[in-house]
């Protein structure tokens, strides 16, 4: 019977050596709780801004256009002033879609730095986690394999010997 324990105690202490294995391994190959790759850091960004409100850049050409249309006494007069305005809003219309296009491309960046951030975050968590699991799978094994020694010792040490063929109280 004692035979029996001994082998099957030995046989889950090389189960529990193996997850300590597991839990060293693990460290050595994913680094050690709390090494992992820097996060880059986003860039705060405050340009998303345009240069000269449309509402005044309106006003503008409207108060032009007033002014050299209330001096346009003829048909083709009016129409050079018509010109002149249409130009000036198609001008107005340019500067605002270069400065949109400015501001679309910088978000397009700004988004790449946040998905770049994201995964530089994901991949510091599986790290974590992947040591935190290899530490407690070290921890394990070694708490089994010390209470695996402890049955042992204790199923081992060897007690009186009795006589069965002797009744202790008849003896006396």
């Amino acid at each position: 019977m004692k035979n029996a324990i001994v082998i099957v105690a030995a046989a889950l202490g090389v189960v529990l050596l193996t997850a300590a294995v597991f839990g060293l391994v693990t460290l050595g190959a994913f680094g050690s709780f709390g090494e992992s790759k820097p996060i880059p850091s986003a860039k705060a960004s405050n340009a998303v801004t345009a240069s000269g409100s449309g509402a005044s850049l309106a006003n503008a050409i409207e108060s032009d256009f007033t002014a050299n249309e209330a001096r346009a006494d003829t048909a083709p007069k009016q129409s050079v002033v018509a010109g002149w305005a249409t130009k000036d809003a198609l001008e107005a219309l340019l500067r605002q879609s270069d400065v949109l296009t400015s501001q679309n491309a910088e978000l397009g960046t700004q988004s790449v730095q946040n998905t770049n951030l994201v995964v530089g975050a994901t991949e510091s968590l599986s790290t974590t986690i992947v040591s935190i699991g290899a530490i407690l799978a070290l921890m394990l094994g070694s708490v089994c394999l010390l209470l695996v020694a402890i049955i042992l010792a204790m199923l081992l040490k060897e007690g009186p010997k009795r006589d069965k063929g002797v009744d202790p109280v008849a003896v006396v």
